[in-house]
């Protein structure tokens, strides 16, 4: 299975408020989406110390001049050379774990996640 059929999976198997779909084409005008044979990596630009409801809003978009972090909406396969896709550097990182089904909203130095991601795949 892809990346891209891997995260797809996800959302039949995990229902969200839209379909799968409909996040893909939110992205693709808002924040960005990379599909490789290797990889798949969607998110947005936003603030580190925003209010949480707001970075994972999907609807809410964060000035890119404002913005010191990438919200990673969705990622599957080889996460270390999905680094390399990321518009543009910026300093941090945040993504959401889910947890005994409770989301949980992390935020990480890029280069800190860099690092690991690069151990745990070689």
């Amino acid at each position: 299975m892809s990346p891209y059929e891997t995260i797809a999976q996800k959302y039949i198997d995990l229902p969200q408020g839209a379909s799968f779909g409909d996040y893909v084409d939110w992205f693709f005008r808002y924040g960005f989406v990379y599909s490789t044979p290797e990889y798949f990596v969607m998110g947005k630009n936003c603030r580190r110390l925003a209010p949480p409801n707001e970075i994972v809003d999907c609807e809410h978009v964060f000035d890119p001049q404002d913005s010191d972090c990438w919200y990673v909406f969705a990622m599957a396969g080889n996460v270390s050379k999905a680094f390399s896709s990321m518009p543009f550097p910026l300093p941090y990182i945040a993504f959401e774990r889910i947890i005994d089904n409770k989301r949980e909203l992390r935020l990480y130095k890029t280069e800190d996640l860099q690092r690991l991601a690069e151990i745990l795949t070689n």
